[in-house]
């Protein structure tokens, strides 16, 4: 296994010097508007607070899959995302805007997406807000389906802050 991600470091690596694909734009566009449709539903699962919708559908459930924390912990699928499930389940409402989304297409099979976003958790009393957070995912299209096999996000902490008051009165 950790040959693998050592492997996928390695291929990010050169990807992001130069990304010679043989695929024409409009294979490229075909991948994309797929991507579109993973970062889609998550974005909805997770505005939603759907702890299956955000971080089940589209990710790899398997051992191979690997989290990065924003305070660098390493975690398997299961340890994450029992995470985020506790995390959804403290919040009644959420937030979440991607500022700027680049999706990098390897190959057919393989894309590595880097976002910008800003996002909130809300409950009564307060609301806990971070913005400018960083995520890269990477996705392998397995079967006919896109999975998250490496998801790394990244945020200064001293960045979220939280306010005081009632925020889901509309």
């Amino acid at each position: 296994m950790k040959t693998r991600v050592f492997v996928l470091v390695i291929i990010f690596g050169i990807v992001a010097c130069e990304n010679k694909t043989s695929m024409n734009q409009n294979e490229k566009d075909k991948v994309i508007e797929e991507v579109e449709s993973v970062l889609s539903s998550y974005a909805g699962g997770w505005i939603s607070l759907d702890v299956n919708k955000a971080f089940k559908e589209y990710f790899d459930t398997s051992e191979d899959f690997k989290y990065i924390g924003v305070d660098g912990t390493i975690m398997n699928y299961e340890d994450f995302f029992n995470v985020a499930k506790d995390v959804f389940n403290s919040y009644e409402k959420a937030e979440l805007e991607f500022n700027e989304k680049v999706i990098n297409v390897v190959d057919e099979d393989f894309v590595v997406v880097s976002l910008n976003f800003t996002g909130s958790f809300i409950s009564p009393g307060s609301k806990v807000t971070f913005p400018n957070c960083g995520s890269t995912l990477i996705l392998n299209k397995i079967g006919q389906d896109w999975k998250v096999i490496h998801f790394h996000e990244s945020v200064q902490e001293s960045t979220f802050f939280e306010t005081k008051g009632d925020f889901l009165k509309d």
